[in-house]
């Protein structure tokens, strides 16, 4: 982290020079920062942003440049954050005031963003519990996540936004589960039409034993009213060796699947 900013002090004291040496250095110091970007993103894989070196190559000229960088973010902020406004109220630490702010900035010349911001700085330093300096520096305008403060209620919304993506996924392949349960009973259903056009034994739709008179279903299959309690106990029904069934089940008729 020392060696960054180290580079990121002695890069901006060189572009520096090369902007107050006129155009030809602005040009040289654009080249330098747009190649360093891109080599940066590229090192980030499959996470590489490189509409930021494109965003780069537009300092040449800084109003222009700033004006996009700030309705990227505004965008950008969006993609990400678009999830977990519903759930941070109206709080000024909501997201989204930060992106009307960036993009009100980006498209006119009002300065929402920074309005937001110092907005956000003053209620963490009157309602937050920080350490002295952090608040010295919230003060001297550093955004809170640069001095690791943490959102709690960001945080927080980020926990729903997880359970309800879970709630939904397994809602999917629920779903998704019932769809192939219906599309193998209609398989079924054509396989029982022919068995019994062609006067063959009808077997279950879920597998191949034999149908209870007058079902569509096997007895392992065939759905069966169940006890109140759902305890369940050993089968009542006796073998032909005079033992009794080990197969315990919760029916309300005391037999098991087999034999109910």
């Amino acid at each position: 982290m020392k060696d960054t900013k180290t580079q990121r002090t002695l890069n901006g004291m060189f572009d520096t020079i090369l902007r107050g040496s006129g155009l030809p250095g602005a040009v040289i110091s654009t080249v330098k920062n747009t190649l360093l970007r891109f080599l940066a993103e590229n090192e980030r894989g499959y996470n590489a942003d490189q509409a930021q070196t494109l965003i780069q190559a537009t300092q040449i000229v800084p109003p222009v440049g700033i004006k996009i960088r700030k309705f990227y973010s505004g965008l950008k902020g969006y993609q990400i954050n678009k999830k977990i406004i519903p759930h941070m109220g109206y709080g000024i630490n909501n997201p989204a005031y930060q992106i009307a702010g960036s993009l009100t900035a980006a498209t006119t010349n009002v300065p929402l963003d920074r309005l937001v911001q110092k907005s956000l700085n003053l209620t963490e330093i009157l309602s937050g519990d920080h350490q002295w300096w952090q608040n010295v520096s919230l003060a001297a305008g550093y955004r809170p996540w640069d001095i690791n403060i943490v959102d709690k209620e960001k945080i927080e919304a980020k926990s729903i936004v997880k359970e309800e993506k879970k709630k939904e996924t397994e809602k999917k392949k629920e779903e998704k589960k019932k769809e192939k349960e219906q599309i193998k009973i209609k398989e079924g259903e054509k396989k029982q039409k022919q068995e019994k056009k062609e006067k063959k034994q009808v077997t279950c739709l879920k597998c191949k034993l034999p149908v209870v008179k007058g079902g569509k279903y096997c007895t392992v299959h065939q759905e069966v009213k169940q006890n109140k309690s759902g305890k369940k106990t050993q089968c009542t029904h006796v073998k032909k060796n005079n033992k009794r069934c080990g197969v315990m089940t919760s029916a309300e008729s005391g037999l098991c699947y087999y034999h109910d």
